[in-house]
């Protein structure tokens, strides 16, 4: 009787522990980290003369950084696997390309090099 008791009382300080301390960790980490790669491209747009802050690229970005920080407790590596599944078996042989990586192709890599090294 006693084991299950201890078994139970785990298992329900380890869901509690999961959801309102570990999850909410990984989550203010996350942002913490988007918050400091925002800031590392609006540093690159100030400091670079070919790239500014009107560019398609930089404005891209930014509402892609922005919308994730924004509703990152929605990102999860299962809705992530799921999507990709699912667009496999719905789409196949279609190829999903965002406008952030569009941008980059047509960026000209003479901006972006020297700061990718």
């Amino acid at each position: 009787m006693n084991e299950i008791l201890l078994f139970t009382f785990s298992v329900f300080f380890l869901l509690v522990f999961w959801n309102y301390y570990w999850k909410r960790y990984v989550l203010d980490s996350f942002r913490e980290e988007l918050f400091s790669i925002r800031a590392r491209l609006f540093d690159f747009a100030l400091e670079n003369k070919g790239f500014s802050f009107s560019d398609e690229l930089y404005i891209t970005f930014e509402l892609i950084l922005n919308g994730t920080i924004r509703f990152g407790h929605n990102v999860s590596l299962l809705n992530a696997l799921t999507f990709g599944l699912l667009n496999q078996l719905t789409f196949p042989g279609f190829k999903i390309e965002s406008k952030l990586h569009q941008n980059f192709r047509a960026c000209p890599k003479t901006i972006l090099k020297p700061s990718l090294e």
